[in-house]
């Protein structure tokens, strides 16, 4: 696995900071976002920055319902 370093902005300079293990890259954005769910933040792989997320203070936190698939019926008639 690979260390991932997530950095929080905040208004007077340097934030927070938090290093996290992630498989890949998808996995680590994931867990970027979830973290970073209401401020913004940037990922960082080393030296190297990924992404800056930004969250709009206007804008909702959206949440996608889960939704359970149909039963299905794998009886075949004869």
């Amino acid at each position: 696995m690979k260390i991932y370093t997530l950095k929080f902005a905040q208004p007077h300079g340097a934030g927070e900071t938090i290093n996290f293990e992630a498989f890949d890259l998808p996995e680590a954005l994931m867990l970027a976002h979830r973290e970073a769910a209401t401020r913004d933040a940037e990922l960082w792989d080393g030296e190297t920055r990924l992404c800056a997320i930004r969250r709009s203070k206007d804008a909702p936190l959206r949440r996608s319902p889960i939704v359970a698939a149909p039963d299905i019926d794998t009886d075949v008639a004869a």
